[in-house]
């Protein structure tokens, strides 16, 4: 199919020089796609038909500039004409490179990526996680992916990018994928950071994300109720391997801690805090923070069980923790014999702490924030919010407050 192709001059009319001469841009468009590039010149607005793109009247002055935008209309059609002659593909690309080529240089997309992705992976453990390298690995794979099954090509140009390649690769995700909406608006960030990175080192002109909106939708986080907590702890479980799980599921309930920094855990990591007690101090793996946890007794007896345990102590590994997968499916026995009808999922004990076991107690909500190793008090929110037993407890206490303060008078109409 024929390319559509069409050049069009206008005027910056909000980059007057200092004699008040408004900047002529040339507009080159491929197939609803885009680049503007400044022609050099400069005209009077006064003088300037918008409907010609084109400066009125006869004067020298006119035929100048008018001449001289004419010359650029050719000089382009001549290369747009040579890249078809040659069999090459008419692309924003190739016209940005037209304009700069300093600044196009055949800057791909993937190859940002990488150059990002490389630049992480030499700063783990000092400025990035492993969790945080790993994520935008995975974001360039299914970039990659995406580029494949849309446009049939192992790679694109930044210079190509558009508003049409971020609200398909949206779609995409959400489709082929089937990926929800919030873990899809984290890989578009992803992708929107790569997008900067390359507008900043001048390899992109545009960013193809302008007006592409999404957002984040509040998610419910399912958590054990008490009556469910119990059932889970006091059950007698025979079976060996479902025991250990059991044991170290309860451990992330008095704790917070997700799988992968129980995962990490050693002896070395318990220490005697503030108050004499004994905490756990380590910084999450996620997001890097600090987590002062102080041990409470369920967490302590759970220690106590495994610290003789010889092969944990060959491995310096405080607790029995095996892959994140097994673990999980060992979850859905466990939740059948305790008679617990929610999908036990691993994570499903860091939410229980974060409810049944502080906030519903009246734990301060900064304290429990700050034990999960949360960047932000607003993440620990969307807890405190589900509590409804907790909302319910609150108000008694406060009726009952206000019935000791005064007692309930009727107001009546007057006249009555």
């Amino acid at each position: 199919m024929k390319d559509s192709v069409s050049i069009a001059f206008f005027l910056r009319g909000t980059r007057l020089n200092v004699k008040g001469e408004s900047p002529v841009y040339v507009r080159v468009s491929i197939n609803g796609q885009r680049v503007n590039s400044s022609t050099g010149i400069f005209v009077d607005p006064a003088k300037w038909v918008p409907g010609r793109a084109a400066v009125k009247g006869n004067s020298e002055y006119a035929r100048t500039i008018n001449t001289s935008l004419d010359n650029m209309r050719t000089a382009i059609l001549k290369f747009i004409n040579a890249l078809e002659a040659n069999g090459s593909p008419v692309t924003i690309s190739a016209i940005s490179e037209y304009f700069n080529p300093k600044i196009s240089n055949h800057r791909t997309l993937l190859e940002t990526f990488d150059y990002h992705n490389n630049k992480i992976k030499g700063l783990i453990g000092k400025e990035y996680s492993k969790a945080t390298y790993n994520k935008f690995v995975y974001c360039r794979n299914k970039t990659a992916e995406f580029i494949q099954h849309e446009y049939g090509k192992k790679d694109m140009a930044l210079a190509d990018l558009n508003h049409a390649f971020v609200t398909n690769l949206d779609y995409f995700l959400r489709t082929v994928h089937n990926i929800g909406n919030n873990t899809t608006v984290k890989y578009m960030q992803s992708l929107h950071k790569i997008i900067r990175l390359a507008i900043q080192n001048e390899w992109l002109q545009r960013d193809p994300f302008v007006n592409f909106k999404v957002s984040l939708k509040e998610t419910s986080r399912t958590y054990l109720t008490e009556t469910e907590l119990s059932l889970l702890q006091t059950k007698i479980i025979d079976i060996p391997r479902l025991a250990q799980i059991r044991d170290v599921f309860l451990f992330s309930c008095y704790t917070g801690l997700a799988y992968i920094d129980i995962l990490k855990l050693t002896p070395s990591d318990i220490t005697i805090g503030i108050d004499g007690e004994k905490w756990i101090i380590t910084h999450r793996t996620k997001t890097e923070t600090r987590s002062p946890i102080p041990l409470l007794p369920q967490a302590l007896e759970i220690i106590e069980k495994y610290k003789t345990d010889l092969t944990l102590i060959a491995r310096n590994k405080l607790l029995p923790v095996i892959t994140n997968q097994k673990t999980n499916a060992f979850l859905k026995e466990i939740a059948i014999i305790c008679g617990i009808t929610k999908n036990l999922t691993f994570h499903m004990a860091r939410h229980t702490f974060a409810t049944t076991v502080t906030l519903t107690n009246g734990v301060p909500i900064e304290t429990v924030s700050k034990m999960m190793g949360h960047t932000t008090i607003k993440t620990t929110q969307i807890y405190s919010k589900v509590v409804d037993s907790k909302i319910s407890h609150d108000m008694k206490q406060l009726k009952s407050l206000l019935a000791e303060k005064a007692p309930l008078t009727v107001l009546r109409r007057s006249g009555t």
